[in-house]
């Protein structure tokens, strides 16, 4: 029975960093605190910042949906204005659906 055997290869980079001996003292002494190697510690930044970021972005959007002035007229008589406009559009949007509906 013919089999392929195939190998994953995770594309990674390498960095390098230059500390002056204060921050290096003060990375040991968190590195050592959290129980973690510099990769993980770095991996770990990035997520917290990919977090804040996705965040960041969820905020932009809810404030330009907020943000946003739609003008509708409501129908002062009506005892249900936005039912009916829900229904007005509902209605609307099956029209264009199906035109002989």
């Amino acid at each position: 029975m013919p089999y392929h055997v195939t190998m994953a290869v995770r594309k990674t980079a390498r960095r390098e960093v230059r500390l002056d001996p204060e921050d290096d003292r003060l990375l040991d002494e968190e590195l050592q605190a959290r129980r973690m190697t510099f990769a993980a510690w770095v991996r770990d930044q990035l997520a917290a910042a990919r977090e804040a970021r996705d965040r960041r972005r969820r905020e932009q959007a809810l404030e330009r949906l907020l943000g946003a002035r739609l003008k509708i007229d409501w129908d002062t008589s009506d005892p249900d204005p936005a039912t009916t406009l829900l229904n007005e559009i509902a209605a609307d949007q099956a029209r264009r659906l199906d035109p002989n509906a």
